[in-house]
């Protein structure tokens, strides 16, 4: 669980920066 909350969290973020971008 934590780990897949991990993956998700990492997900995320590059989703912002790439809009953020």
């Amino acid at each position: 669980e934590q780990n897949s909350n991990k993956s998700f969290q990492k997900e995320l973020h590059a989703v912002k920066v790439e809009r953020d971008r």
